[in-house]
């Protein structure tokens, strides 16, 4: 085979691996709270709303991690027009393509960093809203 073929069948074995993880942790969150609550454990409700920490913190770290937005000559940041008043102009140096990324860039990258914190809260949440309408 080639380094091509070769490559490709590595990208479509670890996406099958992403997907069997993702189904693992959607299966075992619900299932080891209806393990726990069989058996007795009446505060498992305040462990799962502490494993909601870590989603949160993956989150704010991906976010941070997206580089800023590039102002093309004319645009205004978005504190100057929320404050409505114009200050002086400075000359600024010309940001690098390296420093920052358009808007849409920067969403789609945004949409890229929560995606994981997303997948791991949502059957955190899911068990738990469960749980909250049943009782």
């Amino acid at each position: 085979m080639t380094k091509k073929k070769l490559d490709k069948e590595r990208e479509k074995q670890d996406k099958k691996i992403k997907r069997l993880y993702t189904l693992i942790w959607f299966l075992a969150c619900p299932l080891a709270y209806v393990v726990s609550k069989l058996t007795g454990f009446a505060q498992i409700n305040v462990v799962y709303w502490t494993l909601l920490v870590v989603p949160v913190l993956l989150a704010a770290y991906n976010v941070r991690q997206v580089p800023p937005v590039i102002l093309k000559k004319g645009d205004t940041p978005v504190e100057e027009a929320l404050e409505g008043e114009v200050l002086e102009e400075l000359p600024e140096p010309e940001p690098d393509e390296t420093e920052g990324v358009t808007r849409t860039q920067r969403i789609k990258l945004l949409a890229l960093a929560l995606k994981p914190p997303v997948i791991i809260a949502a059957p955190i949440l899911v068990t738990l809203i469960v749980d909250l309408c049943i009782r």
